[in-house]
């Protein structure tokens, strides 16, 4: 997080596929999503290319899947969605779990802050203040819509860069 938090330009940009990296995130959370039999909807528009750092925005996948897979119910579905508005990447991710009060709306981007006592031990309560410092980093900007037991839904907006030749 300290290393995230002194970044004040975003350097080291390059081109890459960003439905590939979103796929790869899922992949490498497999383990976590199938042991809790989580079902998921992808719609991942293809051949989504991108100019940033691709560390820092691979980041930002897991930290919001991982989430959505902890506060998932068993046997729940998440959804994930990529297409390309203009010149921005949007992506979606909608889970079906435990949602958030209007107090831990107000809070998630704190550092620290864990919005439900009863998961304290899952996380340190830096995912979203990492995801949100790095989105902004990126130039782009992130929506929450949450509502107690009925979920969350994380809308993401990048600006896809210039290519550089």
């Amino acid at each position: 997080m300290s290393k995230v938090e002194n970044i004040e330009i975003v350097s080291e940009k390059s081109a890459y596929r960003l439905d590939e990296q979103v796929r790869l995130a899922i992949l490498m959370l497999e383990p976590k999503w199938s042991t809790r039999n989580l079902n998921l909807e992808l719609a991942l528009d293809d051949e989504i290319e991108i100019c940033s750092n691709k560390n820092l925005i691979q980041q930002v996948w897991i930290n919001l899947l991982d989430n959505a897979i902890k506060h998932s119910n068993s046997g729940g579905t998440l959804k994930v969605g990529l297409w390309q508005c203009g010149g921005e990447a949007v992506f979606r991710l909608e889970d079906q779990g435990c949602g958030m009060s209007k107090e831990t709306m107000r809070r998630m981007f704190d550092k620290f802050y864990q919005g439900d006592a009863s998961r304290t031990t899952a996380g340190n309560g830096l995912g979203l203040t990492l995801v949100k410092r790095i989105v902004d980093l990126c130039e782009g900007s992130i929506e929450v819509e949450s509502e107690l037991n009925r979920g969350s839904i994380f809308t993401i907006r990048l600006p896809l860069g210039q290519k550089r030749n």
